[in-house]
């Protein structure tokens, strides 16, 4: 989606500026090196460094789908996540280390962040699911109970958290919802640059369909036989659930299961 490209550029020119900052506060910052990466789940933003052959090389990751679902995750993560995980690369490069004390929040605040701990907005965790019922509240099920109650077999009750709920479909709350474009505030970031969609590389599926690719690791275990959920899950190894779970989906379509 070009808009995400167009918030993850906004964001790469959102830690230059605070990194100016911190450069002009912090003299230990100067000459400082980064790599920006995105995270996901339920994080706004993580900070930190690895060591490699006795040299730290820091990164920085913003979660941008959670940033363009709408504006109040916008402007946490422009005016408030971004300095916080700033504020923990001048406290490594500093100290060493990082965390939420009092020493990083002063650094924090002095870069325009709140301070905060942890962000409020809200999110489900990878693999949940919400639904909102009137009288109730917020429900969040799981994989499972999720492609059951969007099945057209489901019976109209599941059972999550202690309790029996009479969910539907449309109670289902999509919470990977994204804006239609930039903020009308934030446009001047982007004013005047030409800013082209990442595009995947697609292949011809067996079924004559143009997708991309599963990866040779899904095929492989799709041909074996793993060709329901549960076998491929079990079996895929280690990775993220989104990542399973979107080499299953991707199997399912280029075989036209």
């Amino acid at each position: 989606m070009i808009i995400k490209d167009q918030a993850q550029f906004i964001v790469e020119t959102r830690i230059e500026e605070i990194l100016d900052i911190a450069k002009s506060l912090y003299p230990e910052m100067y000459d400082f090196e980064y790599r920006f990466k995105e995270c996901k789940g339920v994080a706004a933003g993580k900070a930190g460094f690895n060591v490699k052959n006795g040299k730290r090389s820091y990164y920085i990751k913003l979660n941008i789908d959670m940033m363009v679902r709408g504006m109040e995750e916008w402007n946490h993560i422009f005016f408030d996540t971004i300095p916080h995980e700033v504020a923990h690369l001048v406290d490594y490069v500093r100290r060493g280390k990082s965390g939420h004390d009092k020493i990083w929040r002063d650094i924090a605040i002095s870069l325009g962040c709140k301070g905060d701990r942890c962000h409020n907005l809200d999110v489900v965790a990878r693999g949940r699911h919400r639904y909102y019922i009137d009288g109730f509240g917020k429900v969040n099920v799981s994989q499972y109970s999720h492609e059951k109650i969007q099945s057209k077999d489901y019976d109209g009750t599941v059972t999550c958290g202690g309790g029996r709920y009479v969910l539907e479909k449309k109670h289902y709350v999509d919470m990977n919802r994204m804006m239609n474009e930039i903020p009308e505030d934030f446009k001047q970031y982007i004013h005047g640059i030409e800013i082209v969609e990442t595009r995947k590389a697609v292949c011809v599926s067996p079924t004559g369909i143009k997708m991309t690719k599963p990866t040779k690791k899904a095929l492989k275990l799709w041909e074996s036989g793993y060709n329901n959920w549960v076998d491929f899950n079990n079996n895929y190894g280690v990775g993220q659930y989104t990542t399973v779970s979107n080499q299953y989906k991707l199997c399912v379509k280029w075989y036209g299961a």
